[in-house]
């Protein structure tokens, strides 16, 4: 099961893209996909080390593509197993009706 991770959505703007230190604080980030507990973990996990928005934004770049690929591979295989088409070969949905 693939996890995108948590981020501040709210924090980057164009005046602080190369900010690097302390985790930003909770109100950043959204309530209804972080928990509080979710957010002291992370504050715990970065108490020795600094935060970057260049290295977190790239690494939940990279987490959404993965998990992404997970949700494509797997519907790809469940419309496979139902209908013996691969969905992912058809550019638009007429090619991959016969």
């Amino acid at each position: 099961k693939g996890k995108k991770g948590i981020f501040p959505y709210a924090f980057p703007t164009k005046d602080n893209l190369d900010y690097d230190g302390q985790v930003p604080d909770y109100t950043f980030f959204d309530s209804d996909k972080t928990s509080l507990d979710e957010y002291n973990k992370l504050i715990s996990k970065h108490k020795s080390r600094r935060w970057n928005l260049k290295a977190q934004t790239i690494k939940y770049c990279e987490n959404d593509c993965i998990v992404l690929y997970k949700v494509i591979s797997t519907f790809n295989e469940i419309f496979f197993k139902n209908f013996s088409v691969r969905c992912i070969r058809c550019i638009r949905v007429f090619t991959c009706i016969k």
